[in-house]
Order: C-alpha cells, then structure tokens, then sequence
C-alpha cells in the first residue's frame, strides 16, 4: 500500500482564480502566497 498513486493536488490561486497545484507557483499570473514570483508574460 505504500507505493500507491496519488492524484495530484490542485487548488486555486488567490489571485487570479485558476486552478494551480498546491504549493507552487501559479503558472497563469506567476505569483506565491501573494508575491509576484514570475513575470508570465500573455499567450498570443
């Protein structure tokens, strides 16, 4: 039982609303526990 997979942990950002895994950065605004972490620039 210890070598089970598991799903991965999605949640929300804070910020913008889209889902993001938990604890790392937000891949659509680029921020972490309310720091701007990355600079994301827009999709064209």
């Amino acid at each position: 039982m210890a070598n089970r997979l598991r799903a991965p942990q999605i949640g929300r950002c804070a910020n913008c609303g889209e889902a993001c895994p938990s604890h790392r950065v937000c891949p659509h605004c680029g921020r972490y526990k309310g720091r701007q972490v990355l600079t994301v620039e827009p999709k064209k």
